[in-house]
């Protein structure tokens, strides 16, 4: 699987541990057609380290209602699915990335994030928060 390296970037240089490889899903909320998934696979089959797609549903972020936030959660019940027929786990968590990502980072031991692009200021700024710690 041939990934072009001007569609990476490295918000954050770390040498790879040994541990689970987390795809932070953000923007890009499906399974096919992922360029960020499909990088996280491939860092997760060098390193001989499975992968775990995690997502952060964040209540009311930019005022989106029950019913908005109810369709993407049906969505995401259906890519969960599709993930799990390829034995790739899905986690949501409940809260601000730079909160709720750190701790099940720790928890799960991961030896790398990855994470797709978003150009939402408030994306940028978990992205950057993310980074610094």
């Amino acid at each position: 699987m041939d990934i072009n390296s001007q569609r990476t970037f490295v918000l954050k240089h770390a040498e790879p541990q040994s541990g689970p490889v987390i795809y932070w899903m953000q923007r890009d909320q499906r399974s096919a057609d992922n360029w960020a998934l499909l990088y996280a696979q491939k860092q997760a089959l060098v390193l001989h380290q499975p992968l775990i797609v995690v997502c952060c549903l964040v209540p009311g972020f930019l005022g989106a209602t029950i019913r908005q936030d109810g369709f993407m959660l049906r969505g995401m019940a259906v890519m969960a699915g599709k993930l799990s027929r390829h034995n790739i786990p899905f986690q949501l968590l409940k809260g601000l990335p730079y909160d709720v990502l750190p701790r099940f980072l720790v928890e799960t031991y991961a030896g790398m994030l990855v994470t797709d692009f978003n150009p939402l200021r408030v994306s940028m700024d978990w992205r950057e928060r993310m980074a610094s710690r």
